[in-house]
């Protein structure tokens, strides 16, 4: 009898029929498999029963116009989820059969190598050039029988393992998805009813940021107009500016025992007096500096002083 795969095995030598079906993975992929789909039907059972506590849920506590429409979109989903694990379930069943099936067929399977010797003995024997004795006669015809039957049996094998296989040889169909469990159009008008909500609140947010920030600048006298990007001096350009403050107002000048005011750089410089008088301490004393800084730097002896010293970048220069 030919199965679903069209081939006669009796035909075939049954030393290539025990090496095809012993040669590969085996049964342990089978085996996985109906692990992994019982375990996906029994996860798929279990969001069944979610479905028709939710059911409940809407049944005894939803009382409005589209309480009928959502109770037959539960449904509609309940049955489906539920199908989809009776199809997982009916794989794990078929994976678990196939990969017995195979277990039992490589078991009865003579193997390739008893298979290969029985061949190479008879060949021999009947090689051998002495007149034939019975013994000789003997010993092929048994040789032969073996042969014979473990081709006979690696047929059957053969068959018995296709018909065990033909329920996995048939692809799975599996349930069709339920359509119209929302309506689209009003979907599409809730989603952009609500699109449009959060624009108009997202617009009211910067709305009232902007008033916040208007008020704070109206009581701190700040307008906050549009200003051009070459108002604001970056970090660089301040401290040149600094510098060139400095550079401005670099002269100085040597006042003596003097008491009479000098002007530096514009303006008015009280004199200064030295800590001690040159009558008392014989020698003579080191005219004090006055300058337009916060401290007072020493003068040396050819009567100038240097410059502001170097600050962000500006480089020093000398004061005549």
């Amino acid at each position: 009898m030919v199965g679903f795969t069209g081939v006669r095995w009796e035909v075939r030598p049954a030393e290539e029929l025990s090496r095809q079906l012993t040669t590969g993975a085996g049964e342990r992929p089978m085996f996985e498999a109906a692990m992994a789909w019982g375990s996906i039907a029994s996860t798929l059972q279990e969001l069944q029963q979610e479905f028709v506590a939710v059911r409940k849920i809407v049944d005894e506590g939803w009382t409005g116009s589209t309480r009928g429409g959502v109770l037959a979109a539960v449904d509609k989903l309940g049955a489906w989820v539920q199908a989809v694990a009776d199809d997982a379930r009916a794989n794990a069943k078929a994976a678990e059969r196939q990969a017995i099936a195979h277990t039992v067929a490589v078991a009865a399977m003579p193997d390739a190598g008893v298979i290969a010797a029985v061949g190479q003995m008879e060949a021999a024997l009947k090689a051998v050039v002495a007149p034939p004795s019975a013994l000789i006669a003997g010993g092929i015809a048994r040789l032969d029988d073996q042969a014979m039957g473990m081709k006979a049996q690696a047929a059957r094998v053969m068959q018995t393992y296709e018909q065990a296989t033909t329920p996995v040889a048939k692809p799975w169909e599996p349930a069709p998805v339920p359509t119209g469990l929302v309506h689209a159009p009003a979907a599409s008008a809730q989603r952009d009813a609500a699109q449009a909500r959060l624009a108009e609140q997202d617009s009211a947010a910067v709305a009232a940021a902007q008033g916040a920030m208007m008020a704070i600048a109206a009581m701190s006298g700040t307008s906050l107009g549009p200003r051009a990007s070459n108002e604001y001096v970056t970090q660089t350009a301040r401290a040149a500016h600094q510098g060139s403050a400095f550079a401005a107002s670099e002269e100085v000048t040597v006042v003596g025992q003097s008491a009479d005011a000098t002007t530096v750089a514009g303006s008015p410089v009280a004199p200064v007096a030295p800590m001690a008088s040159a009558s008392h301490t014989g020698v003579t004393p080191t005219p004090a500096v006055a300058t337009n800084y916060d401290s007072v730097q020493d003068a040396v002896a050819e009567g100038h002083v240097p410059a502001a010293p170097s600050v962000l970048g500006v480089p020093e220069r000398e004061g005549g």
